[in-house]
């Protein structure tokens, strides 16, 4: 496994959140090669996100069409948050890595789609208890 450390930089230096965690998994690596990633924290889906996600827009689409809730959830992330390489490969976005506002705008591009296309509405958040 490898963990993920989190900080910020302050003037210019890295200031762990928890520095005892990095020093013991340092230790473990003693004289094997490491490589190290350096980039900005992104906020994955907030649990109200993922509520809603399963709990309404997957449950309320999974009724109108039939299909089981995880056949919804692959073949909307299949259509939405799809993209063929030019190798002719497709890859897909895993919806738990998704930033906020990038699950925000998935979950906005699916209901638009089933309103026009499939003739189902799906509530807004506000609109119901999650």
């Amino acid at each position: 496994m490898n963990p993920v450390m989190y900080g910020k930089v302050e003037k210019g230096k890295l200031v762990l959140d928890y520095p005892e965690k990095f020093i013991v998994r340092l230790a473990s690596l003693e004289q094997k090669r490491v490589e190290v990633v350096i980039r900005k924290e992104t906020n994955t889906r907030t649990s109200n996100q993922n509520r809603y996600y399963f709990g309404i827009v997957l449950a309320v689409f999974s009724e109108h069409t039939g299909y089981e809730v995880e056949q919804m959830h692959d073949a909307l992330k299949e259509k939405f948050a799809s993209k063929r390489l030019d190798n002719g490969l497709m890859i897909t976005e895993r919806t738990s890595k998704m930033s906020t506002v990038r699950f925000t705008e998935y979950i906005d591009q699916i209901k638009r789609w089933v309103s026009i296309e499939m003739g189902c509405y799906i509530p807004d958040a506000d609109e119901i208890e999650i």
